[in-house]
């Protein structure tokens, strides 16, 4: 898969091989940071993104992804870049890759195919062991990650060097869910359209090579910004004009931006606390996320439920759809670790103005006042 070059004041867009020699031909390590939102694809994007590749003709553009460098973790082996925005596409594609390898690896295809997939998903070190060269955002994430790459052939356990709980992904995350569904898909299609090549395991290896012809010629456009604000700028900007974003995203992102810059902040305990006091308990709901509309009005009550206590309050004014973003940036630049600690004060009570829970907290007449 290529980026294509492209020409962009203040981001560089670069071009090279997705994965396999990385950008201006370094080797590119993709980290998805913390603060991102776990996976969250489902059948119907893997669905959309298998039909475009295998409908398409080569070249196809399957989208873009926003990184900014990571220089506080570059290494001799490789150069590391955080994704910012489209990890969950980016993720995506490099499970269909393993997928892929074990079709291969199952029919006993050629080596050089298989060794060119290992390239593509992995970085040797010059320890001898190898890097994975995507590394999903959280340790539940990571460790499954690392055990489908192993399940598929790409690696073992050994040659990764990582201490692993457990030899399976566990069937329950989407991210093991993908990786099956890619699976039971190109077994279906290596079987051809009726089922002919049930038998022919010659015939099955070459229309899997078809799709991973198709795949490794897909075009993605990365933009690769020399900071967090530049990449974080870009994405607002980006996603505020084009394909709809939660006020989930936009705030989350500048807020543990924000906080990672601050070393008074305990970054990691804030990452555990978003997921468990407010993912949990307002984004979510039985399992799955909440409406857009709902997100907004959560953030949107928390901030006029607490406006009044910051000052000056003329940078302050009723938060509403249309401003809520801006108000929320003009807190996260005084202090970013109070807004986080208002917003789990206001996640924690959410429920019970809700009325699924009941309530003494002294925020519940603030909100209620705003209902």
């Amino acid at each position: 898969m290529a980026f294509i070059k492209m020409e962009a004041q203040a981001y560089g867009l670069t071009e090279s091989k997705l994965f396999a020699e990385g950008i201006d031909s370094e080797q590119i390590l993709f980290k998805i940071p913390n603060y991102q939102r776990p996976y969250v694809w489902r059948k119907e994007n893997w669905e959309a993104l298998f039909g475009d590749i295998i409908d398409n003709d080569s070249g196809y553009f399957v989208g873009a992804i926003i990184c900014a460098h990571n220089d506080s973790a570059l290494t001799d082996d490789y150069t590391v870049y955080e994704v910012v925005d489209r990890q969950q596409r980016l993720t995506t594609l490099s499970l269909f890759l393993a997928a892929i390898h074990e079709a291969l690896n199952a029919r006993k295809a050629g080596t050089d195919r298989l060794s060119q997939i290992k390239r593509s998903l992995l970085i040797e070190t010059s320890n001898g062991k190898y890097q994975a060269r995507l590394f999903p955002q959280n340790v539940g994430n990571v460790q499954d990650y690392f055990r489908i790459l192993i399940t598929a052939g790409v690696v073992t356990k050994d040659e990764l060097g990582c201490k692993l709980i457990g030899d399976k992904p566990d069937r329950r995350r989407l991210i093991t869910k993908a990786y099956e569904y890619f699976k039971k898909s190109i077994a279906e299609y290596a079987n051809g359209d009726n089922g002919e090549y049930k038998d022919d395991p010659a015939q099955q290896v070459k229309r899997i090579i078809g799709i991973l012809k198709k795949l490794n010629s897909a075009r993605l456009v990365v933009i690769t910004a020399d900071s967090h604000a530049s990449a974080n700028t870009l994405f607002e900007v980006l996603n505020n004009r084009g394909a709809p974003l939660t006020i989930t995203d936009l705030i989350k992102n500048r807020l543990f931006a924000a906080l990672k810059s601050d070393a008074a902040a305990n970054y990691k305990t804030r990452r555990n606390e978003w997921d468990v006091l407010i993912w949990n308990k307002v984004i979510s709901l039985d399992g799955k996320e909440v409406s857009g509309v709902e997100q907004e009005r959560f953030f949107r009550q928390s901030y006029n439920a607490c406006r009044t206590t910051w000052e000056p309050k003329e940078k302050f004014p009723e938060g509403k759809r249309a401003n809520l973003f801006k108000c929320y940036e003009e807190m996260i630049k005084l202090d970013s670790t109070r807004v986080f600690e208002q917003i789990k004060e206001c996640a924690a009570i959410y429920p019970q103005i809700q009325g699924r829970e009941e309530t003494s907290q002294p925020l519940t007449n603030a909100y209620r006042d705003l209902a």
